[in-house]
Order: C-alpha cells, then sequence, then structure tokens
C-alpha cells in the first residue's frame, strides 16, 4: 500500500531529519521522493531543499527504482549509472548534480521512498562515513511515514468501528 500522504508534522519531522543532512554534509540540495498519492507504487518529490525543481518522478519500473529496491543501500550516482537510466530521469538527476540516492524501507524492507542528494557545495566527495549517516537518515524518514501510515489505519479503523459502536448502546 502507499504510505500515508505526508501531513505538516509528518513531512516536518522528515525535513528535519533531512536538514540535519544539510548541516552535515552541505548537499547543494537534497529531495525526499515518496509514494504517497502516487499510482503503482511511483515515487514522487514530497519534500526538497536547496532546488526548484519539485516534479521528478521515478516510475516503479525505472532502472533506479529497481536498482534502489533490490541493493537496499545508497548508491552513488555517477557518469556510468546515469548512462544505464532512462528519460527523464538520468536528464533530471544530472541536471540536479544528484550524487547519492538511499532508499526508504518500510516494513519487509519494501522501498517507500527515497533520500536524493546532490553534490556537496565544497565538491568533494561523500565519504564513507557520510554515507552511513545517509542512510541512518533515510532509515530515521522511513519510520517517521511508516509510523504515519500506522496512525492513519488505526484512524480509519476507528472511524469504521464507531457508527458500529453507536447502534449498539441502548
Amino acid at each position: 500500500p502507499a504510505i500515508t500522504p505526508p501531513t505538516e508534522a509528518t513531512g516536518g519531522k522528515a525535513a528535519r531529519h533531512a536538514a540535519s543532512i544539510d548541516s552535515a554534509l552541505h548537499p547543494g540540495a537534497h529531495f525526499i521522493l515518496t509514494n504517497s498519492g502516487v499510482a503503482c507504487g511511483d515515487l514522487a518529490v514530497a519534500s526538497s531543499a536547496g532546488s526548484t525543481s519539485d516534479s521528478f518522478r521515478i516510475p516503479s519500473g525505472d532502472a533506479l527504482y529497481v536498482m534502489l529496491a533490490e541493493r537496499k543501500c545508497v548508491l552513488a550516482i555517477d557518469g556510468t549509472l546515469l548512462a544505464g537510466l532512462e528519460e527523464p530521469g538520468a536528464t533530471w538527476l544530472a541536471k540536479e548534480n544528484i550524487r547519492l540516492a538511499a532508499p526508504i524501507l518500510g516494513e519487509g524492507e519494501k522501498l517507500i521512498g527515497a533520500l536524493l542528494l546532490a553534490e556537496r557545495n565544497d565538491r568533494e566527495p561523500y565519504s564513507p562515513r557520510e554515507i552511513q549517516v545517509v542512510e541512518a537518515v533515510a532509515a530515521q524518514i522511513a519510520v517517521i511515514y511508516e509510523k504515519a501510515w500506522l496512525q492513519e489505519q488505526l484512524r480509519i479503523e476507528r472511524s469504521r468501528n464507531e457508527p458500529a459502536a453507536a447502534h449498539e448502546e441502548p
């Protein structure tokens, strides 16, 4: 199932986690993509910082989507990887100088989103330690979205049960 669309509270929490990457690693931009409100499990930009481009989408059959879902680790986006990607994704990733793509994995290691980071402001490559930080932040964002999805499921279940409970009382 698609994750719950980010509310201001949920999206704000995820954005704060991503902002911690901004302050620690100084990417030129970052994007959080999720499958909320998107057909067929595609991923679309839910929030971004450092860019005005917010209409990017990774279709569920796209090579980048498949790599994120299967490898379940941070991908270094370089010319070789870009050459194997479909359009318009490859062009967008190149235009935004995306250098890292971290999967956001939900229950059962299912891909529910991605955290994309652009080239660092100082143009230095990301270190292995920094990549571990990116993985940890992606995992924290996954917890935020999964929790929001569970809360929404609970709200729906309660709303279904409330009318039945009202009819049972004398």
